[in-house]
């Protein structure tokens, strides 16, 4: 995708252009296997500000970008944490508006974003969770049920209710299930299942074509907001029953700026729907649910919860 954060190491990546921190303060190319070429630079002070920072990060990737379109950013430390990561990200989000590449940034140690582990994003992780427990990165553990219990620990009966869906009982005895109709066979609309399969909804790339027509804006502009490469797009838009991941799904919807309930619709086009036992789901609702739809920051927040991040690559 357009911009990867990863946990891995440069060691471990396969670019053509590589910005690490250097021992000597000074800022110098040097190739290591023809044509792969490493930009060296000083750390940063400790008192070094986000204009800076950013502003250093923009210079070195603007000069690897001459040397290769897939470049491998390692953060130069000396600064905080969490403005290390942070200057890295929109610096890399600028070029990304410019041009057509691929960036990596590497963040291998956990401390870089335990920062993001508190604050209101944490509290409402804690809140809206719905699985066995909320594990955050650095280990603490929030117990939360899997299900509310129904009154008295009983089921309703005769049917249970669980997700929407109802479940009747059935006694020994009773009459057998009728057997599944046919596709040629009426259903209860008086339709036959191929006459329904016609009437079906637009799938997920009719939807969002659409919807980035609605928009005015150039398909570049979306699918760049989306974190999504040119390949990619290109496959869902000349493929009408493409189906793409849900992080991708998930990434146009932020794009589009959707709201939640657009959200929701759009990803049950693709087969997918929020889900309260998801993490990285609960995270991105929080952001949607507060009108707040840049995409890099909602990875950085992904990312610091060992969260699949939004975008796709063809």
């Amino acid at each position: 995708m357009p911009l990867e954060l990863t946990r891995r190491t440069p060691g471990d990546l396969d670019a053509e252009a590589y910005i690490s921190p250097g021992e000597r303060e000074q800022v110098e190319w040097r190739s290591i296997i023809p044509p792969r070429s490493t930009l060296t630079l000083p750390p940063f002070s400790c008192d070094a500000g986000e204009e800076e920072v950013t502003g250093t990060y923009l210079r070195a990737l603007r000069s690897a970008g001459r040397r290769g379109r897939v470049i491998c950013v390692e953060l130069l430390g000396g600064a905080a944490p969490q403005v290390d990561l942070k200057c890295a990200v929109r610096a890399s989000s600028i070029i990304l508006r410019e041009r057509e590449a691929s960036i990596i940034i590497c963040v291998p140690r956990r401390e870089d974003t335990r920062e993001f582990e508190h604050g209101e994003l944490a509290q409402y992780i804690s809140q809206r969770y719905t699985g066995a427990s909320v594990q955050s990165a650095t280990g603490n553990v929030f117990e939360k049920p899997l299900y509310r219990a129904f009154p008295n620990n009983a089921p309703p009966n005769p049917a249970v209710r669980a997700g929407g869906a109802s479940f009747t009982t059935c006694s020994v005895g009773s009459a057998a299930p009728q057997a599944p109709k046919t596709a040629h066979a009426p259903g209860a609309s008086g339709q036959t299942l191929d006459e329904l399969l016609k009437g079906a909804d637009a799938g997920f790339s009719e939807t969002l074509m659409r919807l980035i027509d609605k928009t005015g804006e150039k398909d570049s502009a979306i699918y760049k907001r989306a974190n999504v490469d040119r390949k990619l797009f290109s496959k869902i838009r000349s493929n009408p029953g493409y189906r793409p991941s849900k992080t991708t799904a998930l990434a146009f919807a932020v794009a589009l700026r959707l709201d939640l309930d657009g959200t929701r619709d759009l990803l049950s086009r693709a087969g997918y729907a929020l889900n309260p036992a998801s993490r990285a789901d609960i995270i991105v609702e929080f952001f949607i649910s507060r009108g707040h739809y840049d995409i890099y920051d909602i990875n950085e927040r992904l990312f610091a919860y060992d969260e699949p991040i939004l975008g796709g690559a063809g």
